[in-house]
């Protein structure tokens, strides 16, 4: 196999075939004008106890194999290898989201923290590594979302009130995708299109069994949505796995609330119910004061102390619904 973009090349093979596409690579380049630089190419290879090559195999100056590598932004190799890459964009990540944080209108900061950092930056990494060792460093870029949200809106995010957040905007969160749910769907996504391919242009290549990855994802979806342990019968596109974890996690949300909890979470999928939440343009600019207490209001976290209202003497609740509907004029930044 041989793919180039601009100057950049891939020879995939079996190292005797490989060897006579690098002398005509180098032969077809010198006819041009162009010498094959073999001390800047990097040689790898698929089995970890490593190969021995034939003699007189590659160029003059041409690196011995690795087993460890990344290729267009995606690690290959042993687990570690892979771990210690997605870590090293999860620092990265860190970086960005300590900047985002800092920015004085929370509107912007967390469209910036939901559509430019979080689950979106590392989707690509999730997609093309079979790696299975890499919950640590998700868990961590969780981690790093969640400090971020709770300095952008000014308040902790625990327990069910984060849960809720991690929800798509359609379903009453806040759009901040979960990578350590999501991962899986990630990956048998992207096998699921490629594995076909990857067979035929490699007779050895060896996929990830379907159980492997089947066996985690049943246990994030709900329970009469099972998927089949087998690729033949996956017939399922990673946006329709991760909807099926955002079903049972706003399922499990709407159980461990109250009846109040329950109609606000219902309430929340309505249209446009998240309107605020999206694109911030000249018509759709929110104080950060009244934003932060927009979010707070949606994530149902308390407001008010329970009580008397000073303005028109009924029950005044501690999540501020009253306030929304006070005859008194009270509303909530009043």
């Amino acid at each position: 196999m041989m793919s180039f973009y601009l100057d950049d090349g891939l020879l995939a093979g079996d190292p005797d075939k490989v060897q006579v596409a690098l002398e005509t690579l180098r032969d077809a380049a010198q006819m041009i004008g162009l010498r094959l630089q073999p001390r800047k190419c990097v040689v790898y290879t698929l089995d970890e106890e490593g190969i021995d090559l034939p003699a007189g195999w590659g160029l003059e100056g041409m690196p011995s194999p690795v087993f460890d590598g990344d290729y267009l932004g995606c690690p290959f190799g042993s687990d570690d290898h892979c771990s210690s890459f997605v870590r090293a964009r999860v620092e990265e990540m860190k970086e960005s989201l300590e900047l985002i944080a800092d920015v004085p209108d929370s509107q912007v900061a967390m469209n910036l923290a939901r559509l430019c950092s979080g689950f979106c930056k590392l989707t690509h990494l999730m997609r093309s590594s079979q790696c299975l060792g890499l919950q640590g460093p998700l868990v961590e870029a969780d981690r790093l979302l969640k400090e971020a949200t709770q300095k952008i809106l000014k308040t902790p995010l625990d327990g069910p009130i984060w849960r809720q957040a991690q929800l798509p905007l359609r379903s009453g969160g806040l759009g901040l995708r979960s990578c350590e749910s999501h991962r899986y769907a990630a990956l048998l996504g992207s096998l699921r299109l490629t594995r076909s391919t990857c067979q035929g242009l490699w007779g050895g290549y060896e996929c990830l069994p379907a159980s492997e990855i089947t066996e985690e994802l049943n246990d994030l979806v709900p329970s009469d949505k099972r998927l089949q342990p087998d690729w033949d019968s996956l017939d399922v596109s990673q946006r329709q796995v991760s909807a099926l974890i955002d079903l049972r996690k706003r399922n499990e949300a709407e159980e461990e609330t109250d009846e109040a909890g329950k109609k606000r979470l219902r309430a929340l999928r309505a249209e446009k119910a998240g309107a605020f939440l999206g694109t911030v343009d000249e018509d759709n600019v929110i104080p950060a004061p009244e934003f932060r207490l927009a979010c707070a209001f949606r994530l149902g976290i308390p407001l008010f102390e329970e009580g008397q209202c000073d303005r028109c003497n009924a029950t005044r609740d501690k999540y501020g619904v009253h306030a929304t509907i006070c005859k008194g004029n009270g509303g909530l930044l009043k």
